[in-house]
């Protein structure tokens, strides 16, 4: 006699089916969800009326947590529920996004040899920012993160949400790697190590350059793949906000990756679960590295649900697969809540920014040139590089360098929708992205800038790649010849960019540490100085040169001065941001009496990568 089951068919159970093991991930996640909602504090249960803001943000926390965890149980059991509609299986796959033969091909020892040299000029580019200067939003960023102290709780490294510029993922990264080298440097106090704190952002930045190679390549553009990996790795825009702390490098690292996971998930014929898993957990992290993340996942969903409609001729195997992203993604939003629902509690108490449209009109032709060039496309009576100077400068040359610049990408565009359409669609859909996060910046007062650049460079250095390859394959002209006008016409290109680019290898963000060097080494000379750091950015020197004062307005600059006389010392004024405390209600009364030449000489100035940003080192010419 059998000693089969005739009520349930393991084939086709809960247990035995095939994907056994994402479905008890998903059991034993909702079992530890709603555990967690009978054993944990209740928001009903808290003070409503906390006494100090500690406790006030353990409130949020707590609230947070519950209903965060009640969303994932409520999402878990529905997945439960209808496990039978996601866990399908279908035959016959079709390929869709790189379908053979290749489109172009370079021999593999070649490709990853030129690959590698590519990554290693990016690194080598992006070495002068990553060890340079942190600039006033960044010390900002590391003292509200609370890397100062080891003992700090890490619930306010993941929590604390009181500003809109905050990276949670980020901010838990440059954490760690300040751990390792607080401890490799055994030292117990808070020093600044700006490698360390910069590593997650410079190596994200890095990673970006092999991820776009490899993504390009699986979509059967060899030679492109190189030309995207070059552009991006000596893109002057990339170079700078992709070393600097921020969301931006991790956007650019994460739609990439996505686009990768997207590409491979709806091209593997094994049916397995591991792209839509990687392509999740990637969901998971670009929700949760901005405010406004939720809503470039969402895309990233639907454009990968298009195509597979588009993509696919066999209906069976097209439910099947959008039944699997949407359960990757409902599994991604299980662990989304419960990591983000605090810093929404947090959310809806923020104050509508001062300005907020400002970095969208007129500012969007500027945007425009930042993406192609890396400079505005206009700066009269600026210090900056931009389009119009160029043209300016060489007329015949920049007209050139344009004329090029929109072939390319016009061929590059073509090429794309005729060789890879769904690939197309992917890059019109990362595009998309990138302009409704103006949509977003418009509809609310609540986000600093919008991510338009973001999302955009990289479709665009992968449609100029491939238009920059397409040379190597017109017509019948011999490949030796080809490769001469490729290589010329990306030489065209990167030589308008030279300026911004150079820039970002003799700058810094903001010279913060070069000044804190030339006080040392006027310090160890014996000179006497009574350093006073001035109005705006005065307070932030303090964390590269401890030894100095800080005066907020002319009061406090008088005060200061008088206490020089009296300790016979030689008062030296750190002024930054001149335009800035030239302006500012409660700075600007003492920019007068510094500026005066009859007291006052300027002793040194130094530069960075934003002319507002430099700083002056201004000493008293007497005495008296």
């Amino acid at each position: 006699m059998s000693n089969r089951n005739v009520f349930v068919r393991p084939e086709n159970s809960f247990w035995y089916a095939r994907g056994k093991l994402i479905r008890f991930i998903i059991l034993l996640s909702t079992l530890c969800s709603i555990s967690f909602l009978y054993f944990s504090q209740k928001p009903w249960e808290l003070d409503t009326h906390p006494s100090n803001e500690l406790y006030s943000l353990s409130n949020d926390i707590i609230i947070g947590l519950w209903y965060g965890f009640a969303s994932s149980s409520f999402i878990g059991i529905v997945l439960i529920f209808f496990w039978k509609k996601w866990s399908k299986i279908s035959h016959h796959r079709e390929q869709n996004l790189n379908p053979s033969p290749e489109i172009e091909h370079i021999r593999p020892t070649v490709f990853w040899i030129l690959l590698l040299l590519i990554i290693l000029l990016g690194g080598h580019l992006r070495w002068n920012l990553a060890t340079g200067s942190l600039w006033w939003e960044e010390i900002n960023f590391v003292k509200n993160t609370n890397f100062e102290t080891s003992s700090k709780d890490w619930r306010e490294t993941l929590w604390m949400h009181q500003k809109q510029n905050e990276c949670p993922p980020l901010a838990a990264a440059i954490k760690i790697s300040q751990s390792i080298w607080q401890t490799k440097n055994e030292s117990e106090e808070f020093e600044i190590h700006e490698l360390s704190i910069r590593a997650p952002s410079f190596i994200l930045s890095i990673l970006s350059i092999l991820i776009i190679g490899l993504l390009v390549k699986r979509w059967g553009f060899s030679t492109g793949a190189l030309g995207s990996a070059l552009l991006l790795a000596m893109h002057p825009w990339h170079i700078r906000h992709g070393t600097e702390l921020g969301s931006v490098g991790v956007i650019i690292f994460l739609t990439l990756l996505g686009t990768l996971w997207l590409t491979y998930a709806i091209n593997d014929n094994k049916e397995q679960w591991r792209y839509w898993i990687l392509f999740g957990f990637n969901q998971l992290i670009l929700a949760w590295t901005i405010p406004e993340g939720i809503f470039y996942a969402i895309g990233f969903g639907l454009c990968g649900i298009l195509l597979i409609l588009s993509q696919n001729t066999n209906f069976s195997h097209r439910l099947a697969s959008i039944g699997r992203l949407i359960a990757t993604n409902a599994m991604a939003c299980m662990v989304y809540l419960p990591l983000f629902m605090p810093n929404i509690i947090q959310m809806l108490h923020w104050e509508p920014i001062e300005n907020p449209h400002s970095s969208i009109s007129p500012n969007f032709g500027d945007s425009i040139g930042h993406l192609l060039f890396g400079m505005d496309i206009s700066q009269s009576g600026s210090e900056l590089p931009s389009v119009v100077k160029e043209l300016e400068q060489s007329p015949v040359i920049g007209s050139a360098i344009l004329l090029i610049t929109f072939f390319s990408l016009s061929f590059g565009i073509i090429r794309t929708w005729i060789n890879r359409k769904g690939a197309a669609k992917i890059l019109i859909a990362i595009i998309i992205l990138g302009l409704g996060s103006i949509l977003i910046n418009g509809i609310t007062n609540t986000y600093l800038h919008h991510h338009f650049i973001t999302f955009c460079l990289a479709p665009l250095v992968i449609v100029l790649g491939i238009g920059f390859s397409g040379i190597l394959h017109t017509g019948k002209s011999k490949y030796s010849f080809n490769s001469l006008i490729s290589i010329i016409v990306i030489c065209f290109y990167l030589y308008i960019a030279r300026e911004p680019r150079n820039n970002t290898q003799t700058l810094p963000f903001a010279p913060y540490k070069d000044v804190a060097k030339h006080l040392k080494k006027r310090a160890e000379t014996g000179e006497e100085m009574h350093v006073v750091c001035y109005g705006f950015g005065g307070k932030m020197m303090k964390a590269y040169y401890p030894n100095c004062t800080y005066a907020k307005n002319k009061e406090d600059l008088l005060f200061e001065i008088d206490k020089s006389k009296k300790n016979q010392k030689k008062l030296t004024i750190i002024l930054g941001y001149l335009g800035i405390n030239s302006e500012h209600p409660e700075h600007q009364d003492g920019i007068p009496l510094i500026k005066s030449k009859g007291n006052f000489h300027k002793s040194r100035e130094f530069s960075s990568l934003e002319p507002l940003f430099n700083f002056e080192i201004i000493r008293t010419i007497n005495s008296s």
